[in-house]
């Protein structure tokens, strides 16, 4: 009776080893199974469509990894929490998956195609059981259960039909502000006006285009001068700083019809209350006078 007890504390404790040996090789499988958390995806070009195929994070009954199939090719095996976002050429295309399907391989065999449009991003997630044709899941839906996900890696895809994603540009707007103390003495706002800094400060900002690559679709060039002096002096000294600007933009290379030039005059000031002796008022005032330049551009995305 007394051995019948102990080779059962030992079979126990043999247990309990491998269910923590388990968890531990489980949870070192998951370190490096995947990298980067979900970030949201960029709009892809209209020739692709982008897919973003992913798992809940909850395991399903006997575990292990959801195998995807792309046009019956092994492209990548899922596991709880993970996903996979990849391009395919417009058109009908299998997707499946299976889970623990070795040494069948189901998907290499099964065919559920879907029709995919140029220029759309698809997002599928797996089905419950690990097994067949993924759910479509709205995008906003989609993103709000990826947000703990993590990208799998840890797997080389086979899937031939994968295609290098080319995504779409993007028009933001970048913002530069030049001190009009900077470009100009105070009061002058002339071609002949401008200063040796303030060119080198307006060729500043056109190399930077030059050397990232950024279209500019549209320049607004925007005057801005402090409450000293009327308002119609101030509209007036704003408009020629700005066409003054715009003139040397125009004579590094940059398209005319892509500028334009205008007066905020004092109406958008950034200083207030300024007090003291005109000198005290002038050195207050000086952030109201710059001039800004609002670029539209199209960014290439990563």
């Amino acid at each position: 009776m007394s051995i019948q007890r102990n080779f059962s504390k030992m079979l126990l404790g043999v247990l309990i080893l491998f269910a923590l040996s388990s968890q531990q090789i489980f949870g070192a499988i998951q370190a490096t199974a995947f990298s980067e958390l979900y970030t949201p995806v960029a709009p892809i070009s209209s020739d692709q469509s982008q897919l973003v195929y992913f798992r809940s994070g909850k395991p399903v009954e006997g575990g292990g990894a959801a195998n995807l199939y792309v046009d019956q090719e092994f492209h990548t095996a899922l596991l709880p929490g993970g996903f996979s976002s990849f391009c395919l050429a417009p058109g009908n295309h299998s997707l499946l998956t299976f889970l623990n399907d070795a040494p069948g391989y189901k998907g290499k065999k099964s065919q559920h195609p879907f029709a995919l449009k140029g220029g759309e991003t698809v997002f599928m997630r797996v089905n419950p059981d690990g097994n067949g044709v993924p759910q479509i899941v709205p995008r906003a839906a989609a993103e709000r259960e990826l947000l703990t996900n993590r990208r799998q890696t840890h797997v080389v895809s086979r899937a031939s039909a994968i295609v290098t994603c080319a995504y779409a540009p993007t028009l933001a707007q970048r913002t530069y502000t030049l001190k009009s103390d900077v470009l100009f003495a105070f009061g002058k706002s002339g071609y002949a006006d401008l200063t040796t800094e303030g060119r080198g400060a307006i060729g500043q900002i056109v190399a930077q285009l030059r050397a990232e690559n950024i279209e500019a679709k549209l320049i607004e060039v925007i005057g801005h001068t402090d409450v000293i002096g009327s308002q119609a002096t101030n509209e007036l000294l704003g408009m020629r700083r700005a066409e003054t600007v715009r003139r040397v933009l125009i004579n590094s290379g940059i398209p005319g019809h892509h500028i334009l030039a205008s007066s905020a005059g004092s109406r958008e000031p950034v200083s207030m209350d300024c007090v003291g002796t005109q000198v005290q008022k002038i050195a207050c005032y000086a952030p109201d006078r710059r001039v800004e330049l609002h670029i539209d551009v199209l960014e290439l995305n990563p």
